[in-house]
C-alpha cells in the first residue's frame, strides 16, 4: 500500500476532449475523472442530476450511470454505445456484474460495497479472456460515488475502456486483471471551505494494491 500526491481539484465542470491522445483507456477515464472532480468542487458529492451529457461528450459512448439495488449490486440506468456494442445488446437494465464472468462477480461487489458505503472513488484493472472466437483485451473499470435526490449515496458514474475494438462472437465476460492496482480513494460527503483548502497542505491519496 503506498500514497500518492492528491490531485488539486479542478475549479468547475470540465468540457471533456479526448482528441489526439494516444491511450483511449487512460485519456477517456482521466477526462471524466476530471469532470467529476470538477462537479465536486462546488461542493460535496454531485448529484445524478448534476451530469451534464453535453459536458462528457468525449468519454459518453464509454460511460454508465448504475444504481444501488442491493448490497454489491447495481443495475445499469444509463448506458453508452460502448457497453452495448461490447455487449451485443442493450444492457440497461441489467446488474453490471452481467458484463463480468462468475469468477470476477465477488471483487465486483466487493468494489461496489467499497464505493458506496465509504464513499469511495474506484480505478480496477479488467481484462477480456481470450478465447476460440475472440482475441483477449486489458481495460479499466472507472466508477464514482454520486448522490440521490434524497442526499444518500446510491448512484455511481462509470465507464468500461478496454485497449482497442471488443469484437468477435461469444457472451461477454470480463475479469479482474491479475496483478494489476485497484485503487480506492475516499472522499468527503461534505466540501471544504475554500479558506482551508487553499492554506492546507496537499492530501494524501490512498492507493490500494492488491496485486
Amino acid at each position: 500500500m503506498t500514497t500518492e500526491p492528491k490531485d488539486t481539484k479542478a475549479t468547475g465542470p470540465v468540457v471533456l476532449s479526448t482528441s489526439h491522445q494516444p491511450r483511449r483507456d487512460v485519456t477517456v477515464l482521466a477526462a471524466l475523472e476530471q469532470y467529476w472532480r470538477g462537479l465536486r468542487s462546488a461542493g460535496g458529492l454531485p448529484r445524478r442530476v448534476d451530469i451534464d451529457p453535453a459536458c462528457i461528450d468525449g468519454a459518453l459512448p464509454y460511460t454508465f450511470i448504475a444504481e444501488s439495488v442491493a448490497p454489491g449490486v447495481a443495475r445499469l440506468r444509463v448506458a453508452g454505445r460502448h457497453l452495448n456494442d461490447m455487449a451485443a445488446m442493450d444492457v440497461r437494465g441489467m446488474p453490471l456484474s452481467a458484463l463480468f464472468s462468475a469468477d470476477a462477480r465477488p471483487a465486483l461487489a466487493e468494489a461496489i460495497s467499497a464505493l458506496l458505503e465509504g464513499p469511495a472513488l474506484v480505478d480496477m484493472p479488467i481484462q477480456l479472456p481470450r478465447t476460440l472466437l475472440r482475441r483477449g483485451q486489458n481495460g479499466r473499470l472507472l466508477m464514482m460515488p454520486l448522490l440521490d435526490d434524497r442526499g444518500n449515496v446510491t448512484r455511481i458514474l462509470g465507464a468500461v475502456v478496454m485497449d482497442g475494438l471488443v469484437q468477435g462472437r461469444g457472451p461477454l465476460k470480463l475479469g479482474i486483471a491479475e496483478g494489476g492496482a485497484i485503487r480506492v480513494e475516499p472522499v468527503s460527503m461534505m466540501d471544504e471551505p475554500a479558506v482551508r483548502r487553499a492554506e492546507a497542505r496537499p492530501a494524501l491519496r490512498l492507493v490500494v494494491n492488491n496485486g
